[in-house]
């Protein structure tokens, strides 16, 4: 059981980079990130340093056609935030070609581009300038020490698809130092690649997952969901207010407010066995498993919240952390319905919990679920 739950994170978190820091990285991400994505899934990627032998003309008029064909996809979330960042300072990692940031400053926004790609940035300079706009400023991020040269009065981190191609621990390296510079009450808000985009395309180390997200020369992508956002931005307290699915859930839009505070330390994460293949009885609401949680909870205070990955093969399953009565659930339950493929979810209850219950949610006769992990650990 304990080499089955060890093969499972392998293919959940990808090869270990134990020698590795963001520094030490930095030139593996530069090899594949002066290839800039288009706006819009219609376009070619195209290197930074070969845009830049283009005329101001040819890249204004590459810019706004970008822009344009991008609306189905990413016009709902730029109407949306456009009247929200006016007069906002927005630090934004990974600007690429500044499609959402400078969109933002004609709209108001007080705007920080940054980006490990030099040539990124020149680009974008070139660009506000042709467009009459004004930036911030201009950071490469050539090393964690670059955040240094920021101030600590930014209202908003935009992060859009640029901090899931490095592996956790290095992003959350990252993320430590940038969170340093946003205010208590900012806003954090990333795109990101579902779960279940990731189990869809074939639950792939993320070491190869990449080349097939972004193209044969990445060299890494992670999947991310609210929860394991928070994880990465720990100890600092983030409260979710946005975890949307979209594009036929092949991206994931967060949006968090940072309160300024640091969680206390949390208790070890505590593997569970996973159990048998469950059948729920016919009834719905019906409770078909308990797994027993009281005795590791013993000296916990505060919340705790498991991570559970599993198949729901029919039916509906429903979720939660149950009283030492018996009686109610200490949290909210969270329902999966049958997609024959992984998916993943997360409970938070009180430490006064006796069991994690597993019940029937479907109208429609029994449920199977088959679990594959289980993660107890402290609430964020």
């Amino acid at each position: 059981m304990v080499a089955f739950i060890r093969n499972l994170h392998r293919r959940l978190r990808g090869p270990r980079l134990s020698d590795a820091t963001f520094d030490t990285y930095l030139h593996v991400l530069r090899a594949k990130w002066a290839e800039l994505p288009p706006d819009s899934d219609a376009g070619e990627r195209r290197f930074s340093t070969d845009l830049l032998t283009w005329s101001d003309d040819k890249l204004l008029a590459y810019w706004d056609e970008q822009l344009r064909a991008s609306e189905d996809l990413r016009g709902w979330y730029r109407a949306l935030y456009a009247p929200l960042l006016r007069g906002k300072r927005v630090l934004e990692i990974g600007s690429g070609m500044g499609f959402d940031g400078l969109y933002f400053l004609q709209h108001g926004a007080e705007w920080q581009p940054s980006d490990i790609v030099a040539d990124n940035q020149r680009l974008i300079q070139r660009l506000a300038q042709a467009k009459g706009l004004q930036p911030l400023g201009f950071l490469h991020i050539d090393s964690l020490a670059a955040f240094e040269q920021l101030p600590h009065d930014f209202d908003v981190v935009w992060a859009i698809g640029s901090l899931i191609h490095l592996p956790f621990a290095l992003a959350a390296e990252e993320c430590a130092e940038i969170i340093k510079h946003l205010k208590p009450g900012g806003r954090w808000i990333e795109l990101t690649y579902p779960f279940e985009r990731w189990a869809r395309e074939g639950g792939l180390p993320f070491s190869e997952w990449g080349k097939v997200t972004d193209g044969e020369r990445t060299p890494w992508v992670e999947w991310y969901d609210a929860e394991k956002l928070r994880q990465r931005l720990a100890p600092h307290v983030m409260t979710p207010i946005m975890d949307l699915h979209f594009s036929s859930n092949n991206f994931n839009w967060i949006d968090m407010i940072y309160t300024g505070e640091r969680a206390p330390p949390p208790m070890a994460p505590v593997e569970l066995p996973p159990p048998p293949p469950i059948t729920t009885p016919t009834e719905i609401w019906s409770y078909a498993h308990r797994i027993a949680v009281r005795d590791l909870l013993r000296m916990v205070d505060g919340s705790v919240s498991a991570d559970i990955t599993c198949k729901v093969t029919s039916g509906s399953i429903g979720f939660a952390f149950l009283t030492t009565d018996g009686t109610a659930f200490t949290g909210r339950e969270q329902m999966l319905n049958a997609r024959g493929l992984l998916q993943r979810v997360t409970i938070t209850g009180a430490a006064a919990s006796d069991a994690i219950v597993i019940r029937n949610t479907s109208g429609h006769g029994p449920s199977r679920v088959e679990i594959e992990t289980i993660t107890l650990r402290s609430a964020l």
